[in-house]
Order: structure tokens, then C-alpha cells, then sequence
């Protein structure tokens, strides 16, 4: 009796493409955090005229800075994992594939 590994290249597709689902999703939902003009950005005129309100700006622009740098990582490393899982699957069938062919031709293990 042969026994051996054999992948669910379904399962594989079908996480991979939730994957693309969540790429999508994430990228629409952090488009405006992503933007350099986004809507949300406080200019120094509407935080007043106070001592603190420069340092204070300078301090948001930098927060906006990082976070917009972080969702980049974020989706880099997404479509990292998804690259990865197509690899995967693509030598998980090219090995399903040569197995096949191996056995239609009369080759055994």
C-alpha cells in the first residue's frame, strides 16, 4: 500500500483568493489614511495661534507619517503571503501533475 502527501490545491485557491478579498478590502479602507492630501489633516490655522500649536502640527504630520507607513507594510506583507500561497499551489499541482504522469506511464514508487 503506497501512502503519501497529497495537498488540497481547493483549499489552497480558496485561501488565496479570501486573501486577495482581504487585500482589496484593506487597500479601499485605508485609502484616505494613505493619501498625502488626505481630508482629515488639521493645518496649523485650525489648531490656533497658541505656543504649542507649530510642535503640535509638526507632531500630527509625523504620526501621519508612520501610520501611512505602516499600512504600507501591512499590504506589502498581504501581498507577500499571497504570492507565496500561489507558489504553493502552483508546485503542489506541478507535483500532482509529474505524480500523474509518472503512474499513467507506468512508474511506481
Amino acid at each position: 500500500m503506497v501512502s503519501g502527501f497529497h495537498a488540497e490545491l481547493d483549499v489552497l485557491e480558496s485561501f488565496a483568493s479570501k486573501l486577495q478579498g482581504l487585500i482589496n478590502q484593506f487597500e479601499q479602507d485605508t485609502r484616505p489614511a494613505r493619501q498625502d492630501d488626505c481630508r482629515s489633516v488639521y493645518h496649523t490655522r485650525q489648531l490656533g495661534e497658541f505656543s504649542g500649536s507649530q510642535v503640535l502640527f509638526s507632531q500630527y504630520r509625523a504620526y501621519q507619517a508612520g501610520v501611512r507607513a505602516l499600512l504600507a507594510q501591512v499590504q506589502q506583507e498581504i501581498t507577500t503571503l499571497r504570492g507565496n500561497v500561489d507558489r504553493v499551489r502552483a508546485s503542489y499541482a506541478e507535483s500532482d501533475r509529474s505524480n500523474a504522469a509518472s503512474f499513467r506511464a507506468g512508474g511506481a514508487w
